[in-house]
């Protein structure tokens, strides 16, 4: 219905718009009789009680001495809340009762509208919206604003609670339009009429439009709300505020502040900037002294912690309790940089953590009556102590930054190492053994390249030959009885190479000595998941958030978890072998740890917690002055120097630690060396191997054209040069004699 109204009434707005001068005869009859007559309109809500004053104080001001006559109109019409509505009634107030000036409304989203209607017809219009966008003078400047700007008042208000030291106040108001004291507006709409009929009578003149906009503007009196002046189409907020001390049904004056200059007895007296030097102050309930706004706080701090390093809870005989400890000393020294902190007492808590941090968020929103203050529900305004900031507390409590370490570890026991089957590997890196074993066949290689020629034992199969050359490479580098060499560049070779192998040799024992013979500790498990895997127990804190962390996080089974108060109870359980391995706090594991020297070692990552905070109610006012204070003696030193007072871990015998695997980069120059010998070793070889078979060629081929030259000489020359033996012919047989 409110939809349908609204456009109903929009439609309107448009139609009165459009329509202009469309005016029936009896709207001319009515202007004819109004006409020479001071018309003033006035746009309300009629239903609410501001708008119920309004019209009141404008009737009683119309009525009043103030140039009112019988010839005076004044109109009102009904927004009924409703910014359309509004329009529609300035539409009707300009163009059919022709009033020169318009009161009203309350609301900016009312007078935006009937205030484009005035700029078109001229139409002042005075306002009593608190508010109006800075742009609105200059777009609108038939515009004024009847309501001053609260914002100097505002200013005297927080002075005052500045004088007092107050940090938190409450303001009390009747929840009404713009949340305004009740009748304020009829005094300003009393001051508006007689704002309007001063600037029409002004030099007995009763036009309306620019002229009577100017003469509003020049107004200047004393009215009812104070002085009455414009500018920037403003009426000028007050300067001077007089301050009055309520007491029952009477009051006394105080005096007065002004503004930039501050508080006075008189408005021309001397000035302070507090208001304390006024005099004596009657608060309600007939207290004399000066109220600090708080009562005494009360801290609840858990007793029942393990580590009184952190809380220490003693019985101080009839006087009642003792508090001590770290985090109790960190708080009073964060509350002494905060001047306005109010007083406290603490009060120890015997049950767990998360019932303590309870007890804030029970006594915030009053949920325990009838045993407020017995032993099992004790309510406290904050917490002070050894607890730990997680997700979950902030049900019940807001906490301050974190004033130690954060992080959740595991502890195993520790065994002392033994030597293991791969230990002869340690002494050098990966890339070191790699190196080596280049270098060694490396060197090897030259060597057999360089003697295989001039030893028979060097020749053989192509497998024979290569098993020869790594004999020779590892035979150089573990004996010094290295076999015969016959060649100079051999010798230059392998003498590098044994002098860098012998010193390599040395330092490979030393620090495999050094391995062997160092005790070291190493955990007893590896991992978490070795814990889960093995379904080991493991301890926790009694009371902590890790009954539900533990479980949900990191998966161990509820069964498998073992609760433990302090530092002695763990070492209790792990010598009975009730866990494998404890959950602790990073504060509370370097304090186990440099108790138990030696006998723990932390494994694993540090799993991110909150760390130790103090608690406050959700929205406390003195939680940013709490964390302000906080960052302030952690930066200049204090938190540091109570941790050395407090929580100093016991200093244990260091174990020497391991020897580290060497890698190549102190060998570089010694391989280097052995390189670069080698390598130029190899390449004489081949040089002069080469230029000694270039030799042969180049006589072999000198003597084919000899040879090619003997064979061109000819043949008779050949013949007659070749000495012919002499023959004689051989003599006639001589006939046996016959007989």
């Amino acid at each position: 219905m409110a939809t349908l109204h609204q456009a109903l009434s929009l439609f309107a707005l448009i139609f009165f718009l459009i329509s202009g001068t469309g005016a029936d005869r009896s709207t001319k009859t009515t202007q004819a009789i109004i006409r020479g007559s001071s018309r003033i309109g006035a746009i309300v809500d009629t239903s609410s009680r501001i708008g119920k004053e309004v019209v009141v104080a404008m009737e009683v001001a119309k009525e009043g001495c103030y140039g009112f006559g019988n010839q005076t109109f004044l109109h009102i019409k009904d927004s009924q809340k409703d910014a359309i509505d509004a329009a529609l009634e300035a539409k009707e107030l300009i163009d059919t009762l022709q009033v020169q000036a318009i009161i009203g409304p309350h609301t900016w989203e009312e007078v935006s509208l009937v205030a484009e209607i005035a700029r078109e017809k001229q139409v002042p219009i005075l306002s009593f919206a608190d508010t109006a966008p800075e742009w609105a003078a200059e777009r609108l400047p038939y515009l004024l604003q009847a309501s001053p700007d609260k914002r100097v008042q505002m200013k005297a208000i927080a002075a005052i609670v500045q004088s007092w030291n107050w940090h938190q106040v409450t303001a009390i108001y009747e929840d009404t339009d713009s949340s305004r004291e009740p009748g304020i507006y009829a005094v300003q709409a009393y001051d508006s009429m007689r704002t309007i009929a001063l600037a029409l009578h002004k030099n007995g003149s009763k036009r309306g439009g620019k002229e009577l906009l100017e003469n509003i503007l020049d107004t200047d009196f004393h009215g009812l709300s104070g002085k009455v002046k414009f500018k920037n189409q403003k009426v000028a907020s007050a300067e001077i505020f007089q301050i009055v001390n309520v007491i029952g049904k009477s009051y006394n004056e105080l005096g007065y502040w002004s503004h930039g200059v501050g508080f006075s007895k008189n408005i021309d007296g001397n000035k302070s900037k507090s208001m304390i030097d006024l005099g004596q102050v009657h608060w309600p309930g007939g207290a004399r002294d000066d109220p600090n706004g708080w009562t005494t706080l009360r801290i609840g701090v858990p007793s029942s912690s393990g580590y009184k390093e952190y809380v220490n809870v003693e019985n101080d005989g009839p006087s009642g309790k003792n508090f001590s400890g770290f985090t109790i000393e960190v708080f009073k020294e964060t509350i002494k940089s905060i001047p306005f902190f109010p007083s406290y007492d603490f009060y120890g808590f015997d049950e767990d953590y998360n019932k303590l941090v309870e007890q804030i968020y029970l006594k915030t929103n009053h949920l325990c009556c009838a045993c407020t203050f017995c032993p099992q529900h004790q309510n406290y305004d904050a917490v002070v102590g050894d607890v730990e900031i997680v997700a979950s507390r902030y049900n019940y409590s807001e906490f301050t930054s974190p004033y130690t370490e954060t992080g959740l570890v595991l502890i195993v026991p520790a065994a002392r190492s033994s030597s293991k089957a791969w230990s002869f590997v340690k002494p050098f890196t990966t890339t070191m053994w790699v190196l080596i074993s280049v270098f060694t066949v490396y060197n090897g290689f030259v060597v057999w390249w360089i003697e295989r020629k001039g030893c028979d034992e060097l020749q053989g199969s192509i497998p024979n030959q290569i098993w020869i050359m790594l004999w020779l490479s590892f035979n150089t580098l573990l004996s010094l009885n290295a076999p015969k060499l016959h060649s100079n560049l051999s010798r230059m070779s392998g003498v590098v190479w044994l002098f860098v192998s012998l010193i390599i040799i040395q330092t490979y024992t030393a620090n495999l000595t050094s391995m062997l013979t160092v005790q070291r500790l190493e955990p007893t498990v590896p991992s978490v998941e070795e814990l889960l895997k093995s379904n080991a127990k493991v301890g926790y804190c009694t009371g902590s958030y890790m009954t539900e962390y533990l479980p949900r996080v990191l998966k161990f089974k509820p069964d498998n978890l073992m609760k433990y108060r302090s530092a002695e109870e763990y070492f209790n359980g792990f010598n009975k072998k009730e866990i494998s391995a404890a959950f602790i706090a990073t504060p509370y594991a370097k304090l186990f740890l440099g108790r138990y020297c030696n006998r723990f070692i932390q494994i694993g990552e540090t799993y991110k917690i909150g760390g130790f905070g103090f608690a406050f109610p959700r929205g406390s006012p003195l939680l940013a002055s709490v964390n302000e204070a906080l960052l302030k003696i952690t930066e200049n030193g204090t938190v540091q120097a109570l941790e050395k007072t407090w929580i100093t871990p016991e200093k244990c015998p260091e174990i020497q630690s391991e020897s580290s695997s060497l890698g190549p980069n102190g060998f570089l120059v010694l391989f280097y060396i052995t390189g670069g010998t080698t390598t130029a070793a190899f390449v004489i070889y081949v040089c002069r191997t080469n230029l000694s078979r270039d030799r042969k060629i180049w006589r072999t081929i000198s003597a084919v054209p000899k040879r090619w030259c003997s064979l061109r000489t000819p043949f008779t020359t050949r013949v007659a040069s070749v000495e012919i033996p002499t023959h004689t012919s051989p003599e006639a047989p001589v006939p046996p004699a016959s007989i």
